[in-house]
């Protein structure tokens, strides 16, 4: 028993010393957002008005796509009610009715997708988890992802076993859309 027991110990302590966590790399997790396709549901808040659709996000290298489907009853019948392209920094939307213009989180979803520029430039303060490039501010937790703040615009991320289930776009401190993650793969 009492071999078993000093076994243990010293699997313990040698496993401390070989195991051990890989460095935060701030780059790695950035550039993770770099390539990715992600589904879900986004709720939209506009005007004390909450809006639920199905959405796609997909984003490779400095292209994007966001398409909003509008579904008839049981998500049948699905169509693109709001299609949007990313291309070198320029959000273009197609098919927008006109009362959701002020509704769609526009720049937020932009943030998002502009953050490969952040990684040439930015500055990393190891003692905050904080970047810093230009008005840009990233915020890390638990060597992940947490916030992106841009003047008055800020997304959140929730995440689940080091998946993202949950990303919150506000502006003033006020959620104005939320996507609920189903399915995210990163590339």
């Amino acid at each position: 028993m009492r071999s078993y027991i000093s076994l243990l110990i010293l699997f313990f302590f040698t496993s401390c010393a070989v195991f051990q966590p890989k460095d935060f790399s701030w780059k790695e997790q950035i550039l993770k957002w770099q390539n990715f396709k992600l589904e879900g549901l986004i709720e939209i808040n506009y005007n004390s008005f909450s809006i639920r659709k199905n959405i796609v996000l997909e984003k490779s290298g400095n292209e994007g796509r966001m398409v909003v489907f509008d579904s008839g009853i049981f998500g049948l019948s699905a169509e693109p009610l709001i299609s949007a392209t990313y291309y070198d920094g320029k959000f273009n939307i197609q098919n927008i009715p006109p009362e959701a213009v002020g509704a769609i989180p526009t720049q937020e979803i932009k943030l998002l997708f502009n953050l490969n520029q952040i990684v040439q430039k930015a500055e990393f303060f190891q003692n905050t988890n904080t970047v810093f490039y230009k008005d840009y501010k990233l915020i890390f937790l638990k060597s992940k992802l947490s916030s992106i703040h841009q003047k008055t615009e800020k997304i959140d991320f929730t995440y689940h076993a080091n998946t993202p289930v949950k990303i919150d776009f506000k502006e003033n401190e006020k959620i104005r859309a939320t996507i609920i993650i189903d399915k995210i793969e990163f590339r």
